[in-house]
Order: structure tokens, then sequence, then C-alpha cells
């Protein structure tokens, strides 16, 4: 490298159970830098999430996490995520989602590609639906 940057360190647990239809998971991480500014990377994330093919057309998913900020921005934020998907055969399907992100009064996340700017404490929301055809 043309500098010697910060080293970031994570650790990532996670877990699956399968029970008939439906698949719990969870997961846990935690990532930590070294550099020595006030706002350096120190948080800690956890996800729980279910899928469950309710027959062989019909999948509903959804995942709750958290993410605990333990630097001094202390940007805590939560995240919710629904979903469904119709099979209409083995390679294609109709899916629709909503998710949102409940930030505390000092975060600014939103979904991951989202552009925009957003004030602290605000919730952004999504909602997608498309068709997925696999070749």
């Amino acid at each position: 490298p043309a500098s010697n940057g910060p080293v970031i360190k994570q650790q990532t647990l996670a877990a699956s159970y399968q029970w008939g239809k439906t698949r719990f998971h969870a997961g846990m991480n935690t990532g930590k830098s070294d550099a020595n500014t006030p706002n350096a990377l120190n948080r800690r994330n956890w996800h729980l999430g279910i899928t469950s093919n309710l027959s062989e057309r019909h999948v509903i998913r959804a995942l709750y996490g958290r993410a605990d900020d333990r630097s001094s921005a202390n940007s805590d934020f939560a995240s919710f995520q629904l979903g469904y998907q119709y099979n209409l055969s083995k390679r294609s399907m109709l899916y629709v989602a909503y998710g949102m992100v409940d930030n505390n009064d000092f975060s600014t996340k939103a979904f991951a590609g989202s552009a925009g700017t957003y004030l602290s404490g605000s919730t952004p929301k999504s909602f997608i639906t498309g068709i997925r055809h696999n070749f």
C-alpha cells in the first residue's frame, strides 16, 4: 500500500437451523479499528431472520437487526426487512420487499446502494418489486 492506514479487525459468527420448511438464522459481527481518532470504527452488529417456504410457490422472509456503535459518534441503528416471493417456475420468480432503517439521534444510515443524504434520527424506508429469471 501507498501508506500504512489503520488496521480493521472483524469477527463474524453466524448460524442457521432448518425446521421443516422454515429456516431460522442469526448472526453477529464486530469490527474495530486501531485508528487513534474519536470516531474510529468500533461497532457490534447482530441480526435474527426467518425464511419460510409456505408452499412450492410462496416464500416469505423477515429480518431484524441492530448495530451498536461504541465509538464517540454513538450512531446506533436498527433495521427491519420483510419480503415475499412467488415462484413462477424453477428459474423465474416475482418478488416484493419492504425495509426500513431506524436511526438514533446521531445516525444517518440507509440501505446499501441508497443515494441521498439522510438527517440524523431519520427513518429511511425502501420498497422494491421485480421479476428475476436465472439463465
